[in-house]
């Protein structure tokens, strides 16, 4: 036991330890109230604050799946592999060695992430349906909350009596759409639950 705790403190694997325990710590003060989990709600805001970043995250289904629950995955996968290899591989924990590990730990990670969101995918979608599935959605119009909008992603809000939807969407890859874009929502994917969305230049009327 000594020897795991010293080993997930040594300073070749400190940067994992360290995020991996800020996580804990969020997930543990949501679980007593002070943070609200919006398990409905896939993080479009925080998602298109992130600019350039919103590529990498997109590959983890972040938006789709709630931005600090994929997050907490891929820090768990990087702390565990950065473990695992520093203790077979590096039991020296050569700083110069351990530096040689940490691309190919973050690519096996995005990847051990990208395979372990996946099939939540649905769940999210379905949690969030809930809060939609009494509104007639298609006609409406809303903001898009995502830097961008393409096939296979993006988010947008709309007002129903006085409280915030939040959408995914779609749009066809002529369309140029990003942040705060007004849209119309012209048809919904009953597989899927998406809404497929257009630009709109008309007041919003909700």
């Amino acid at each position: 036991m000594q020897e795991a705790w010293l080993t997930a403190f040594a300073p070749i694997n400190l940067p994992f330890t360290v995020a991996l325990l800020c996580f804990a710590g969020y997930w543990l003060l949501a679980a007593v109230g002070l943070f609200e989990f919006e398990g409905g709600d896939g993080g479009g805001d925080d998602l298109a604050m992130l600019g350039w970043l919103t590529g990498s995250l997109r590959f983890l289904h972040a938006g789709e799946v709630p931005i600090m629950l994929v997050l907490s995955i891929f820090s768990f996968c990087g702390w565990s592999l950065s473990m695992l290899a520093n203790w077979y591989l590096n039991p020296e924990f050569s700083t110069l060695r351990g530096l040689l590990f940490f691309a190919p730990i973050l690519m096996v990670s995005g990847l051990l992430t990208r395979f372990i969101a996946a099939p939540l995918r649905p769940f999210f979608r379905a949690l969030q349906g809930t809060s939609d599935d009494h509104v007639e959605i298609v006609g409406k119009t809303g903001r898009v909350l995502t830097s961008e909008v393409n096939e296979k992603f993006g988010l947008a809000r709309i007002e129903y009596k006085g409280s915030p939807i939040d959408l995914q969407i779609r749009a066809d890859p002529s369309v140029k759409l990003h942040k705060g874009d007004p849209v119309l929502f012209v048809s919904r994917d009953e597989v899927s639950g998406y809404y497929r969305v257009v630009p709109n230049n008309q007041p919003e009327l909700n």
